[in-house]
């Protein structure tokens, strides 16, 4: 009902009094990744690149929708300056999610769905950092 709040709902989110912007502009950022993607697996050598376009779009897409909420939405204090921070930081932010889900994707394909690994049939790297994926006491502190 028009008035009433709503429980559990994050301010910015579908549902909410800004409707779903930060959904909006991930999907404007998509494209942008998907271009890049395509242009990175057409310049690689061999078909390891082949997803890649797909991975580019899926990091746009919810590296700038997350940073728009965060920003823009959930601050609730829009601006230019705001806007072109998130573009900037989507750009960069998107660059590095991209490589970590692949990195994900292929673990999952070699350890869930035996998949081939890498091109010596390696296992993939693992998508944790060293000090978390290990057990025990990680390092002195001096």
């Amino acid at each position: 009902m028009p008035g009433t709040k709503t429980k559990g709902r994050l301010p910015g989110w579908p549902g909410s009094e800004f409707g779903s912007q930060a959904l909006l502009y991930g999907l404007l950022c998509a494209p942008v990744g998907l271009v890049i993607g395509f242009f990175v697996a057409s310049e690689a050598s061999d078909g390891v690149y082949r997803c890649f376009s797909f991975y580019a779009a899926l990091a746009a897409f919810l590296m700038s929708a997350f940073l728009w909420w965060l920003m823009i939405q959930r601050s609730n204090k829009p601006s230019s300056g705001r806007a072109v921070a998130v573009g900037i930081l989507s750009g960069l932010l998107s660059h590095w999610l991209c490589w970590y889900l692949i990195l994900l994707w292929s673990n999952v394909d070699f350890w869930l769905l035996n998949g081939a690994g890498s091109s010596l049939g390696e296992a993939p790297m693992d998508p944790l950092p060293e000090n978390m994926s290990r057990p025990g006491p990680h390092r002195r502190w001096r």
